[in-house]
């Protein structure tokens, strides 16, 4: 897989690209951390005032966690609450995103 999340910008709009179109965009955790990434950037970015998220290819949006990685990666309690708490970070990176802001 190339780039799991591509970030482009058009003037004051970013849009924000779920890049697992084989696998319709399911989140593995390579996504998980560069989607929280990306939007912890984005929300500091005061020039910014829309950000976009989709999914590539023309299937689907997102097919949710990829849990064909989970047997490797959330096999225990050890494994899962890391992974876990990547998924929150990046939920609240998302929730909290300052873009749009009201003036």
């Amino acid at each position: 897989m190339s780039d799991p999340i591509l970030v482009s910008r058009d003037g004051a709009i970013a849009t924000v690209t779920l890049n697992n179109p084989e696998r319709l965009n399911a989140l593995n955790r390579a996504m998980w951390a560069g989607l929280g990434t990306a939007m912890r950037r984005l929300s500091a970015d005061d020039a910014l005032r829309c950000v976009v998220v989709r999914g590539a290819g023309d299937k689907a949006f997102a097919a949710g966690a990829d849990i064909t990685e989970f047997a490797n990666e959330r096999a225990n309690a050890k494994q899962a609450k890391p992974y876990g708490n990547l998924i929150h970070e990046t939920m609240q990176a998302v929730a909290r995103c300052r873009t749009p802001r009201w003036r």
